[in-house]
């Protein structure tokens, strides 16, 4: 069974942070080294997760590579509760 929080984390990626709506989002996509988003949405991103999930990441933890598909953000995110 797939973990829904993936598929709210794709969902927003795709719909609020992507320039192209059909871009092909999936819980392995390297969300900022493939170019799916760029460093605002990185901060958009941590916002969103710790509005969704309450978790706080700074959004440098984003952008340094360590959170960089949505399986690492859960498993940070599940590390961290």
């Amino acid at each position: 069974m797939a973990d829904p929080r993936a598929a709210l984390l794709e969902q927003f990626i795709r719909d609020e942070l992507t320039a192209d709506r059909t871009a092909a989002v999936g819980s392995q996509s390297r969300l900022l080294s493939e170019g799916l988003i760029d460093s605002l949405g990185a901060v958009r991103l941590a916002a969103f997760i710790e509005e969704k999930f309450g978790v706080r990441f700074e959004d440098s933890e984003l952008r340094a590579g360590e959170l960089e598909t949505i399986t690492d953000i859960l498993h940070a995110i599940d590390m961290r509760r």
